[in-house]
């Protein structure tokens, strides 16, 4: 996949894209903790990060306004600006897919990728 950071950005930098990664906190408000009044879905940004040593392009919700919920017992307390990574999309070169599945001790068959090397999908026998 590709590595081209101007390129990542241009990918994921789209209103529909962001509403999408939002709609997880709204999942999460629903599903999860419905009673938590500290908890607004609507009170959080889409922002992206690219971290090319780990081929990690990270989604990411940032607070807008604090919020502070418990969720299994389990306090959090987001401030203002503070990031939550909520997805992330991995761009790993051939190479270190190949690498990985040597040593986890599968088979890698072949990678298939779009004819600009934009994106790949690895083919791997375990």
């Amino acid at each position: 996949a590709t590595q081209d950071a101007e390129l990542l950005y241009a990918d994921y930098d789209h209103p529909a894209h962001a509403a999408y990664e939002i709609n997880v906190l709204y999942g999460i408000k629903r599903d999860l903790i419905p009673d938590e009044s500290g908890f607004d879905p609507s009170a959080w940004k889409y922002s992206m990060a690219w971290w090319p040593d780990a081929f990690q392009f990270c989604h990411i919700c940032e607070a807008t306004e604090a919020q502070s919920f418990s969720m299994n017992g389990i306090r959090f307390d987001f401030p203002k600006g503070k990031q939550l990574v909520v997805d992330n999309s991995f761009k790993f070169p051939v190479l270190a897919m190949q690498r990985a599945a040597q040593l986890a001790g599968g088979n890698y068959i072949q990678p298939f990728s779009d004819g600009e090397g934009r994106m790949v999908v690895h083919a791997i026998a375990l």
